[in-house]
């Protein structure tokens, strides 16, 4: 599983590199195209498994009962966001963060105390979103405000990108012994965080997004999610996995659809798809964490 997971980020950093460069040379509005075009696809159907990844985890219960509830809870972050944005939208943001830092990290802190694993998960998260917001202020302070009406600063950006290199310093020394990881591992990952520094810095908000969210958290999600569900990785399994997601995706594609015509002479497209992703990230990210504690139970 290693080699397989070793051998994906390979091919990852060539694709980040292949891509940054093209990136050059691309229309603006081709970019953007491109980087919504792999958000919507690679990036949304990576969460559409959710409904047979509880069915796996907890196998004695109706698969209609996990659909109720799953849509019950996306809705109701949807209004929440819709009511109460400047409280909803920090909650995804620590979401997200965790998932990202958990994605990349949760082989390495399988024996790691839990409350030192979770809060490194959330600050190594949240310090890869705030590189992306930092280098693309303009556009992310456009969108904050456009969702909760709150104008950020400058200096918050900074002070959180600090804050959270910090926290994640600290809480990776606490647990170094317990940590299933070389000193080569940790070296490459080093070497990630600087090519994301160098990817988030030379690119927009829209390009950086959709080349971390696409690249280094959906694909290795992908795989893992596949190994879970039907024991190993291969073409077959994936034609599975695809054949499974493919009904959930068409419906949050479908629904976006909706949101986008009838919103498509304002300001605010770039606003609406991120309260979408939003929605949809929130209960996505527990059943994850409930896979992952499945697998390292077993």
């Amino acid at each position: 599983m290693f080699k397989i997971m070793s051998k994906l980020y390979n091919y990852i950093i060539v694709l980040n590199f292949f891509l940054v460069w093209i990136g050059f040379y691309l229309p603006e509005q081709i970019k953007t195209s491109i980087g919504l075009l792999g958000i919507l696809s690679i990036g949304l159907i990576h969460g559409s498994n959710d409904i047979f990844l509880i069915k796996n985890i907890q196998r004695q219960q109706s698969i209609l009962k996990y659909i109720f509830y799953y849509s019950l809870f996306i809705i109701s972050f949807a209004v929440a966001f819709y009511l109460i944005p400047i409280v909803s939208l920090p909650v995804f943001i620590l979401a997200s963060a965790y998932h990202f830092g958990e994605q990349h990290w949760q082989k390495a802190f399988l024996k790691a105390p839990n409350y030192i694993k979770q809060l490194f998960f959330i600050c190594y998260g949240n310090l890869v979103i705030g590189m992306i917001l930092y280098f693309n202020q303009v556009e992310s302070t456009t969108i904050i405000e456009n969702l909760s009406g709150f104008v950020v600063n400058e200096s918050i950006y900074l002070f959180n990108i600090l804050v959270s290199l910090i926290i994640t310093s600290i809480s990776f020394i606490l647990c170094a012994k317990k940590i299933n990881s070389k000193a080569s591992t940790i070296v490459l990952n080093i070497f990630y965080l600087l090519l994301f520094t160098a990817t988030f810095y030379v690119s927009d908000l829209i390009w950086s997004f959709a080349l971390y969210f696409v690249l280094w958290h959906s694909l290795p999600s992908l795989k893992d999610q596949i190994d879970f569900s039907f024991g190993s990785i291969n073409f077959q399994n994936l034609l599975m996995y695809l054949k499974q997601s493919f009904v959930y995706w068409l419906i949050s594609i479908i629904g976006l659809i909706v949101f986008y015509f009838l919103l498509k002479d304002t300001k605010y497209i770039l606003s609406i798809l991120f309260a979408f992703i939003a929605s949809v990230t929130i209960p996505h990210v527990f059943v994850v964490k409930k896979m992952f504690e499945k697998k390292a139970s077993t």
